[in-house]
C-alpha cells in the first residue's frame, strides 16, 4: 500500500486588512491547494459553511468538527489536496 503523501498547512499570519484573505486565495487556486480561510469560521459555529456552494459544498458538508481526527488531515483527505492554506491561525498552530 503507497504511503500518503505528508500534508503541508501554509499559515498566512498578517494584521487585519494587509491582503491575507487575497494572498489565500491565491495560493488556493494551485490544483494541489485547498483554501480553507480562517480558522476561527470552522471552530465558531456548528457546521463549517462555504460561500460558494452553501450547504451542498462537496467538503464542508462532509467535514466532522466533532471528529477526534487531526482537523488539518481530516480536511486534506475530504478535499483530496495535499497543501492546506489557512489564514490567522495563531491559536490554532498546535493541532
Amino acid at each position: 500500500m503507497p504511503q500518503a503523501q505528508p500534508v503541508v498547512v501554509v499559515n498566512i499570519v498578517a494584521m487585519s486588512y494587509a491582503g491575507s484573505t487575497w494572498a489565500n486565495m491565491l495560493l488556493g487556486a494551485n490544483s494541489e491547494a485547498f483554501s480553507i480561510g480562517e480558522m476561527d469560521r470552522i471552530q465558531k459555529y456548528e457546521q463549517a459553511t462555504c460561500t460558494i456552494h452553501g450547504p451542498e459544498c462537496p467538503v464542508w458538508s462532509r467535514f466532522d468538527r466533532a471528529s477526534d481526527e487531526n482537523i488539518f488531515l481530516q480536511i486534506s483527505r475530504i478535499s483530496g489536496k495535499r497543501f492546506l492554506v489557512v489564514n490567522n491561525t495563531r491559536k490554532y498552530l498546535e493541532c
